[in-house]
């Protein structure tokens, strides 16, 4: 069994992952700015635990890293992983800009340690594959609609109302995945256009969208729009495609099809 170090320990998602892959991995380590909560968190767990992680880099030996941070604070991690020559599982997003991603890729093809992998669920999920296999029954796509909407307080608190922390709004966030479901489905996109709005004065002054649509055009003549927004009534997720022959409904629970 490879052992794993969980990076950002006291993070929802870093605990659910924990709790997701315990079984396949030997989790040996935790690393988490917050020493307290890490420590009360994984106290039951027969783990080292740490803020630092060159405590665990240099003292403990694992095979995997995965990274649940704020995603400002990925490189720091990343790149002294890559440089140790381990595996590393990212939560989104793989990079915050175009420099970013190219120190990484400079620092994998020094170091020969191209094992940087960051996560992207839905096109994996059995519901979104069974969608995807079934979609030369639609015909000719030519159109699709991709909403996404979840039922957050108005006020985002925490890093993500913080843009250099954030380094985005819903875009980077909920958006990554929808992005990359559209270009796992229809391929590169030609071209995009965007509109965002803010919930609040605060969230404007600090350039961290509440709301974007985006109109896309592919080079195979399909085109659509995605709608994503954090302040609705309820949490929804639906992404509609028609075809020449009919129509096909995606949910992450379910896909119809109407032929």
């Amino acid at each position: 069994m490879k052992k794993a170090i969980l990076i950002g320990g006291t993070e929802h998602r870093g605990r659910e992952y924990y709790n997701l892959l315990n079984s396949k991995f030997h989790f040996v380590a935790a690393v988490d700015s917050n020493a307290k909560l890490l420590n009360e968190i994984f106290d039951n767990r027969k783990i080292k635990t740490s803020e630092y992680l060159d405590d665990i880099l240099f003292n403990v030996d694992f095979d995997i890293a995965i990274i649940c941070l704020p995603h400002i604070t990925h490189k720091e991690v990343t790149i002294p992983l890559i440089k140790a020559g381990k595996t590393i599982i990212k939560e989104k997003p793989l990079a915050t800009s175009t420099a970013e991603l190219l120190e990484y890729k400079e620092a994998m093809r020094k170091y020969k340690n191209y094992k940087l992998l960051t996560i992207v669920q839905r096109q994996f999920s059995s519901i979104f594959k069974q969608a995807y296999d079934h979609l030369p029954l639609l015909g000719k796509i030519y159109n699709f609609k991709y909403e996404y909407n979840l039922n957050a307080q108005t006020q985002i608190t925490g890093w993500r109302a913080e843009y250099e922390k954030s380094k985005g709004g819903v875009l980077i966030d909920m958006g990554y995945h929808v992005l990359d479901v559209i270009l796992s489905f229809f391929g590169q996109y030609k071209s995009i256009y965007c509109l965002k709005s803010y919930c609040d004065e605060r969230m404007e002054k600090n350039s961290l969208e509440d709301s974007i649509f985006l109109l896309i055009e592919h080079s195979s003549g399909i085109c659509g729009s995605i709608n994503i927004t954090r302040q609705h009534s309820q949490k929804n997720e639906i992404f509609e495609i028609i075809g020449s022959q009919g129509t096909m409904i995606i949910t992450p629970s379910y896909f119809k099809l109407f032929i």
